[in-house]
């Protein structure tokens, strides 16, 4: 399928196989429940697709445009994603052991859930994830450290504050203070 216009395509419990889908634009389309076996889709827009309960299987996702897609309580094998903006898109509960998501802009990208047992995101923006937590088990190279991590204390309700003399926050009774004082 090359070139093709479906925008906002309504093709829930779709089955793709053996299928090559390039230069299209399928942004906003549903694809609920659907299964993709052995497909590529190349230089596509997907911006707002929904891919939520989908079954990936030797799927690529190359040079593609997937902007707040939603890939929730998906599954995937063997599928990869290349030179692909992922910006604000959400993997909730997606189950996406062994995916690869190389030179990938994951800026905003919700992972909360997500089961990322052996998941390589090199070359790839994790600034400002929700749910890094999730993260276990996955793989990032060394300039990934910083952001990851941010996502992970964010997650975890540690905050960053280098003042030393902060008034410490309110407990759940309306308590507070400037903290011990010296005497």
């Amino acid at each position: 399928m090359v070139q093709a216009q479906l925008i906002g395509a309504a093709s829930s419990r779709l089955r793709a196989l053996d299928v090559r889908i390039e230069g299209s634009d399928l942004s906003g389309s549903d694809f609920d429940e659907s299964s993709f076996t052995r497909v590529v889709f190349h230089e596509c827009r997907l911006s707002g697709a929904v891919f939520s309960r989908c079954s990936f299987r030797d799927v690529l996702f190359s040079g593609c445009r997937l902007n707040q897609a939603n890939f929730a309580m998906s599954e995937t094998s063997s599928v990869m994603f290349e030179d692909t903006d992922l910006r604000e898109s959400d993997f909730y509960a997606a189950n996406l052991g062994g995916t690869r998501f190389f030179d990938c802009n994951l800026s905003g990208a919700q992972f909360s859930k997500a089961t990322t047992i052996g998941v390589r995101f090199h070359g790839s923006t994790l600034t400002d994830l929700k749910g890094g937590q999730a993260l276990a088990g996955a793989v990032i190279e060394s300039s990934q450290v910083l952001p990851v991590a941010l996502a992970v204390l964010s997650d975890l309700g540690i905050g960053v504050d280098d003042e030393r003399d902060a008034p410490v926050p309110a407990d759940s009774k309306g308590r507070g203070g400037r903290g011990p004082s010296a005497g």
